[in-house]
Formats: C-alpha cells, sequence, structure tokens
C-alpha cells in the first residue's frame, strides 16, 4: 500500500474481502448477516415487497429470475 501524504510504497498489502462502496453483491437470504431491509419510494420494489414479505405482505414466492418481470 502507498502512504497517503508522501506516496511512498510501506512495503504491507491488506486483506480485501470485497466490501466497498460500488461493489455489486446480491443478497437474497434475510437471515444473512449482510442482508438489510433499507428505505426506497420506488414504487415497484414496494409492491414486490408487498407481494414477497410473509409477516405483512401477501407472502407470495416469486421465483429470483421472475421478480424483474414485475417491474417491467
Amino acid at each position: 500500500t502507498r502512504n497517503i501524504s508522501s506516496g511512498a510504497d510501506t512495503g504491507t498489502y491488506q486483506d480485501w474481502d470485497g466490501k466497498f462502496r460500488g461493489d455489486k453483491k446480491q443478497f437474497t437470504d434475510p437471515n444473512s448477516v449482510n442482508y438489510n431491509a433499507v428505505y426506497t419510494n420506488n414504487p415497484a420494489w414496494i409492491f414486490l415487497d408487498i407481494l414477497t414479505n410473509e409477516r405483512y405482505g401477501l407472502g407470495k414466492y416469486i421465483a429470483e429470475n421472475n421478480a424483474y418481470d414485475l417491474i417491467d
């Protein structure tokens, strides 16, 4: 890695786990540590949530490859 202020090479390496802003990964398991519910005002995602949520929605199972067909 390089020193931020001087630009000199420090001669060390940092482990990278692939998690940084912009890293694309799909989390489909709500029991996973990395799965977080987030706010959206997009009607398509709200509709999908209402269809698939078992607690307050209809709890319908939609195959992962067909989920985006609802948006079109």
